[in-house]
């Protein structure tokens, strides 16, 4: 089971992230309370890898990848 922290234990809409807000209240309502307060805790905590608006993307550079295309050219 994953636990968090004291940090995380009084989480609530009010400590989530603003650009993950809609998420949580998405999300909540099935939830208990203690439920509530592990999602909201894992929100804060890995709110850096949920983009803050549409062109909010990233840049992710450790996997090179080729094609094989045999001996078709580009076009």
């Amino acid at each position: 089971m994953f636990s968090h922290s004291n940090k995380h234990s009084t989480a609530n809409t009010t400590t989530v992230p603003d650009h993950l807000k809609d998420v949580y209240e998405a999300s909540c309502h099935k939830l208990n309370d203690k439920q509530k307060v592990q999602l909201a805790g894992l929100l804060i905590e890995f709110e850096d890898v949920f983009a803050k608006n549409e062109f909010d993307l990233g840049n992710f550079t450790e996997i090179e990848h080729a094609i094989d295309t045999k001996a078709a050219l580009p076009f």
